[in-house]
Order: structure tokens, then C-alpha cells, then sequence
């Protein structure tokens, strides 16, 4: 299997100290800017974000109350205010950690920090790279890219 790789977010030095806390707002997404909760919840966030990554081809790195989207190809990061409660964060920190698949070579995964991969059926060329740490709000920061292949994972 041929697997074309990207940088992910933490080898592309956006981290909270290269991150600027400033906030652009040049037609955010509805995902970020007006999400309503729908019948499931965080749920329906997560599936909404994973839709946006591998349709444009984004990578994600998510402090409290700010999301920066990271074009794979390179092109400028928009940040985005995400005025949500910290628990909706922490709840979609513990679904990644529940998502991502546990292998014996791997440290394993805690709801309050890991670093792992996932697969989602619906994009089966796509694996999904996650490191998260969900303990203090200082420390809080999710990041998660897609890893397209030219095979199915």
C-alpha cells in the first residue's frame, strides 16, 4: 500500500506557542461560528468536523475557545472563535480517545491525554491522527489531522 503522507500538526510547529490567539474571521464556517446542537450532540460536532477536514483537506489544532484549521496543501491557517463551554472540549477530547485504535507498540490512552490513530468507514482512504491533552485549561489543546492513503487503511 501506497500511503501519502503529510506533516502533522505537531511536526508543523503550530502548538500553543506558535499559535497566535489572534482570531480571523473571514467567512468562518457554520461548523465554528453557529453551531447548533442536533439530536446527537457532540456527536453530530465530531462528524461535522471529521467531514470538513477530509473535504478540504484540513488539519486541526483546538485550544479552549479557538479553532485553527491548517491547510494540508500548505495555503494560510484560519483561526476561529469557538465560544462553547469547556465540557463540550473535554467531551470531544474522551471521544477521540475512545476512537483511536490501541495497538501493543502504542502507550496507551487516557480520557485526559494519548496519541493515536482512527479509521472512519466513511472515508476509507482516510486515517485520522489525533494527540490531544485534556487536564488543565492551560494545558488543553486537541490536534487532529487526516492522513490520506491511496489505498484504503
Amino acid at each position: 500500500m501506497t500511503q501519502i503522507t503529510h506533516p502533522t500538526l505537531a511536526q508543523s510547529s503550530l502548538s500553543p506557542a506558535n499559535h497566535s490567539p489572534a482570531v480571523s474571521n473571514p467567512n468562518p464556517f457554520i461548523l465554528w461560528r453557529d453551531f447548533k446542537p442536533r439530536d446527537r450532540g457532540v456527536l453530530d460536532l465530531i462528524d461535522d468536523m471529521l467531514e470538513r477536514l477530509v473535504e478540504n483537506r484540513l488539519g486541526l489544532f483546538w485550544v479552549p475557545g479557538i479553532v485553527t484549521e491548517i491547510p494540508l496543501d500548505g495555503g494560510e491557517s484560519q483561526t476561529f472563535e469557538f465560544a462553547y463551554r469547556n465540557s463540550i472540549f473535554r467531551l470531544i477530547m474522551a471521544r477521540m480517545a475512545a476512537l483511536i485504535e490501541v495497538s501493543e507498540k502504542q502507550d496507551p490512552i487516557f480520557p485526559y491525554r494519548g496519541t493515536g490513530s482512527f479509521n472512519d468507514p466513511r472515508w476509507p482512504h482516510v486515517r485520522f491522527h489525533v494527540e490531544f491533552v485534556n487536564t488543565k485549561t492551560a494545558d488543553q489543546h486537541l490536534e487532529l489531522t487526516p492522513v490520506f492513503a491511496s489505498e484504503p487503511s
